[in-house]
């Protein structure tokens, strides 16, 4: 949340910084903002470059558990689904409208994060197989009557 929270905190100084008020009739000579250094106001409205490998990572620690418990658990596959959806709209959002264009993202790492795939697919098989094949899991001594 601290990835997605900051945005909105800049959101709010700069609406602190037009004197939290709206302009319907702008003049072309009217400025409305309270800093007098041009490179006060780019700061103001230009946020960090992203960094990939947070993203990545938390999608990647996201899919992992998802997929490692889901055998046993199948409603994480729609809470899975609606946390992937979420994300997606917030970090593409962020990307047009809060963080600065990058240099150090390319293509090498998607392609190379494909592969980590592999390890949820891994995972998701080990994991069910254990789940399913324990019979200490389901079995009528286990149960508690009240």
């Amino acid at each position: 949340m601290s990835k997605l929270g900051t945005p909105w905190i800049k959101v709010l100084q700069r609406c602190w910084d037009r004197g939290c008020g709206f302009q319907l009739k702008r003049d072309e000579d009217d400025v409305h903002t309270k800093k007098l250094l041009e490179t006060d106001l780019e700061n103001l409205y230009t946020g960090s470059e992203i960094q990939a490998f947070y993203v990545y990572a938390q999608y990647f620690t996201a899919l992992w558990a998802i997929m490692s418990y889901s055998g046993g658990l199948p409603a994480l596959y729609p809470v899975g689904c609606l946390n992937f959806f979420i994300l997606y709209w917030a970090y593409k959002i962020l990307l047009l409208k809060h963080y600065k264009k990058t240099t150090a993202f390319d293509a090498q790492l998607p392609i190379l994060s494909m592969n980590k795939f592999r390890v949820a697919l891994v995972l998701h098989i080990a994991f069910s197989l254990f789940m399913f094949s324990n019979s200490n899991i389901l079995s009528a001594k286990n149960l508690v009557y009240i």
